[in-house]
C-alpha cells in the first residue's frame, strides 16, 4: 500500500536516534508498540480495512485481531456474509470479496465473479452459496462475538472470514514484523519522539541532557503533554484540506477521527 498521507515506522526511529542522541538501541524493537500507544493516546492512528482466515472447531472460532466487535464483518467459507445476531452491525449479505493481493480466501477456483447469476438446482451445496448478482439470499447463519476474540457460530463450517478495522500496518524488514504506519505530519512526529523518548527514560535509562525531573526544555514528559493537542489539531486538519491525496485523506479522516461511520450507526 503507497499512501502519501501516511510514513513508515522507520522514519520514527530515525528521528529518536538523531534528535536525542542515545547511545543504546534496545529502544529499538519496543518503538512499535509505543507508537502504537501514543497514537492511541492521541486518537490519531490511521485504520484500515483487514482481513483474517480463523479456523472453526465445533461452531466456534478464535480470531487473532479483534478489536472491536461492532467494526466486524465475517463471511462463511462460501462467501456470504453472516449476520450478527445481537443486531449491533446487522446488515444485509452482499456477496464475497477476496483478498489484497487478489487470491482467494475460499481455496482453488471458488472466487466469485460479476458475471454469476443464479440457477435453480436440486444440490444442497448450490443451495447454500444461492446469489443473485452479488447478494446471497442466506439469513439463516448468525455469529456472535465473545470474550477473548473469539466468534461462536449457528452453523459448522471449517473456517470463517472476519473482516475488521485495525491500526494500518506494513510488514518492516527491518523490524521483522508488522508495524504501523504514522501521518506524515510534522507535529505528530514530535509528539511520537517525546512519547518515545519519554518511556525510554521511564525504563531507567539515564540521559546526558533529558530526565523526566528537569524543566520543560529537557523534560519529554512536559514537552509531549504540552504539544500532544496541537498536533491532534494538526492531523485533522491535513485530512480535512489534504488536496494532492484527498480519496485517501478522507478515508483516513473519517476511519480515525469519526468511527461512528463505521461502527454501526448507518
Amino acid at each position: 500500500m503507497k499512501i502519501k498521507s501516511l510514513l513508515p515506522l522507520e522514519r520514527i526511529v530515525a528521528k529518536v536516534d538523531n534528535d536525542f542522541n542515545i547511545d543504546q538501541s534496545d529502544w529499538i524493537p519496543r518503538a512499535a508498540a509505543w507508537t502504537i500507544d501514543c497514537l492511541s493516546i492521541l486518537k490519531c492512528a490511521p485504520y484500515q480495512r483487514k482481513r483474517e482466515r480463523c479456523d472453526v472447531i465445533d461452531r466456534v472460532a478464535r480470531c487473532k485481531n479483534l478489536t472491536n466487535s461492532k467494526s466486524i464483518k465475517v463471511y462463511d467459507d462460501h462467501g456470504c456474509e453472516i449476520d450478527n445476531a445481537t443486531g449491533e452491525d446487522a446488515v444485509s449479505a452482499f456477496g464475497c470479496f477476496e483478498s489484497a493481493d487478489n487470491t482467494s480466501f475460499y481455496g482453488g477456483d471458488k472466487k466469485w465473479s460479476d458475471e454469476e447469476i443464479a440457477i435453480f438446482t436440486n444440490s444442497a451445496d448450490v443451495r447454500e452459496r444461492l446469489k443473485v448478482g452479488r447478494s446471497c439470499v442466506n439469513h439463516n447463519k448468525n455469529f456472535v462475538v465473545t470474550a477473548n476474540n473469539m466468534i461462536e457460530l449457528n452453523f459448522d463450517a471449517d473456517f470463517i472470514v472476519v473482516e475488521y478495522f485495525g491500526v494500518a500496518t506494513y510488514y518492516s524488514e527491518y523490524f521483522n514484523e508488522d508495524v504501523p504506519y504514522v501521518y506524515d505530519n510534522g507535529l505528530l512526529l514530535e509528539a511520537i519522539s517525546w512519547y518515545i523518548m519519554m518511556r525510554i527514560l521511564q525504563r531507567g535509562y539515564k540521559h546526558q541532557v533529558f530526565t523526566l525531573t528537569g524543566p520543560e526544555p529537557v523534560n519529554p514528559y512536559i514537552q509531549f503533554n504540552k504539544i500532544k493537542d496541537n498536533a491532534i489539531a494538526s492531523v485533522k486538519k491535513d485530512l480535512r484540506s489534504g488536496k494532492d491525496n484527498e480519496g485517501w485523506n478522507n478515508f483516513f479522516y473519517n476511519s480515525t477521527f469519526l468511527p461512528r461511520l463505521y461502527y454501526g450507526n448507518r
